[in-house]
C-alpha cells in the first residue's frame, strides 16, 4: 500500500515525547505491593517538577496525566500548567508524576528486564489505587506536607481522587482541594465495555504474543485500532460531523486507501499513538481505568460512605459533550463529596475538551480556586 497524506490532527492530541527528554528525573522508591498482591521488588518513579516547595512544604500541586499522557504537564496542558496560569511555578511545587504501568519513566510492562527483555506480561495487574499509592510515597520522599490542590482529567481525575482517599486513610491527610474533569467514582458497563475493545483490538494483532513481544516488533496495528476507536469516543458526532462531513481522501493510489478524511484522520491518529506507546502499558492501563471504584475494598463500603470521610474542597467539572464519562457522572461525584460543587464545560470537542478548551475550562476552575483560598 502507497503511504497517503495524513489530515492536519484536531487540536489537543500532545506530539510524541521521548521518555529521556530534558526535565525529566527517575528515583527508585523500593519494594512496592499491589493491591492483588505482587510484588515489585524495587519500583522506579518518573517525574518532573517545577517551582520550589515552600518553609512550610504545603505549597505542593499535584497534577495527574491521563491514559497515555506523561510527565510533562506543561506540554499538554498548558491552559492551565505554567506561568502566568492557574498552576504557576512561580508560586506552587508542581508535581506531575508518570503513573505506574505505563512507560514514560515509571515502571511498567515495557520496563526491561537484566537481560534487556521487556517484562510485558511478567508486570502484572495494576489498579488506580495502586497509582494513588506510589503517588503518595513520591510525596513523601519530596518532602512534601500537604497538597494544596491535586487536579487531573479522567484517568488523572482517578488517580487525584484516589490520591486524597489514600492519604487519608494511611497520613498524612495533606489533600485540601480537588479538580476532577471529565469521570465518576467508578467504572460502570459503559466504559469497561469501551476498556475491553480497546484490548481486544491490541490482543487481535498476531505481534501481541500474550503480551510478551520483543520490543523492535512491537502490535502497531492493534494498538493503531485500539486508538482509532478510541478517537471515535474521546471526540463527538457533532464534532467530526463539522470537522470532516463525508470529505473524500485525496489521493487515493490503492484499494485499501481511505475512501473519507475521517477515515485518514483515524489511521494518522491510530499510527501516531503506536510509534511513541507501549502495547502493553495501554492494556494494563484499561484494566486499571476499568478496576476504578472509589468504595472497592475500603471495609465493604460503598462509594458514597467513602467520598463522605474526605474534607477537601472539590470541584467536579463534566464535559456537556463528553460520549465517554457523560456529565451526569461528574455531577453525581459532586453530590458525593461534602464540599463537592459541579460546573459543566460546554464544549463539542467530547471528552477531549479538557486538552483543547482551555480558557473554558479556565473560566470554571478559577473562581472555584479562589473561593477555597488557592491564591491567598
Amino acid at each position: 500500500m502507497t503511504p497517503t497524506s495524513s489530515p492536519p490532527p484536531l487540536p489537543g492530541r500532545s506530539p510524541a515525547r521521548p521518555a529521556e527528554a530534558d526535565g525529566l528525573q527517575t528515583v527508585r522508591l523500593g519494594p512496592f505491593t499491589t493491591e492483588a498482591g505482587a510484588r515489585l521488588p524495587d519500583v522506579t518513579v518518573g517525574y518532573r517538577t517545577w517551582g520550589t516547595l515552600d518553609a512550610d512544604a504545603a505549597n505542593a500541586v499535584v497534577v495527574c496525566h491521563a491514559l497515555t499522557g506523561d510527565t510533562d504537564a506543561t506540554a499538554w496542558w498548558p491552559g492551565l500548567v505554567g506561568a502566568g496560569r492557574l498552576v504557576d511555578p512561580a508560586r506552587q511545587f508542581i508535581v506531575c508524576a508518570n503513573a505506574l504501568g505505563s512507560c514514560y519513566g515509571t515502571d511498567g510492562p515495557g520496563t526491561l528486564d537484566a537481560e534487556g527483555r521487556r517484562l510485558g506480561s511478567r508486570f502484572p495487574r495494576i489498579t488506580v489505587r495502586d497509582q494513588a499509592r506510589l503517588h503518595a510515597r513520591l510525596l513523601n520522599k519530596l518532602g512534601v506536607r500537604e497538597v494544596a490542590l491535586a487536579v487531573g482529567a479522567s484517568m488523572g481525575g482517578m488517580q487525584a481522587l484516589e490520591l486524597a482517599l489514600v492519604d487519608r486513610e494511611t497520613g498524612p491527610d495533606r489533600v485540601r482541594r480537588l479538580v476532577l474533569v471529565g469521570m465518576g467514582a467508578a467504572h460502570g458497563a459503559w466504559q469497561i465495555g469501551i476498556g475491553e475493545a480497546h484490548r481486544m483490538a491490541v490482543r487481535a494483532d498476531p505481534r501481541w504474543r500474550g503480551g510478551d513481544f520483543p520490543a523492535d516488533d512491537p502490535p502497531v496495528d492493534g494498538l493503531a485500532a485500539a486508538r482509532a476507536f478510541g478517537m471515535m469516543t474521546y471526540r463527538s458526532a457533532t464534532l467530526f460531523d463539522e470537522r470532516f462531513g463525508r470529505d473524500a481522501h485525496e489521493p487515493r493510489f490503492e484499494p485499501d486507501d481511505p475512501r473519507f478524511a475521517i477515515e485518514s484522520y483515524l489511521r494518522y491518529q491510530g499510527a501516531k499513538l503506536a510509534a511513541r506507546f507501549d502495547a502493553g502499558a495501554y492494556v494494563r492501563l484499561t484494566e486499571a481505568m476499568d478496576g476504578h471504584d472509589v468504595g472497592r475494598g475500603r471495609g465493604r463500603e460503598d462509594a458514597p460512605t467513602a467520598l463522605a470521610r474526605l474534607a477537601a474542597d472539590a470541584l467536579c467539572v463534566g464535559i456537556s459533550s463528553d460520549l465517554l464519562y457523560p456529565p451526569q457522572e461528574s455531577a453525581a461525584l459532586a453530590d458525593l463529596l461534602p464540599n463537592g460543587r459541579y460546573a459543566e464545560l460546554d464544549s463539542p470537542f467530547g471528552h477531549d475538551a479538557f486538552l483543547v478548551d482551555f480558557e473554558a475550562l479556565d473560566a470554571l476552575v478559577r473562581p472555584f480556586l479562589a473561593d477555597s483560598g488557592f491564591f491567598a
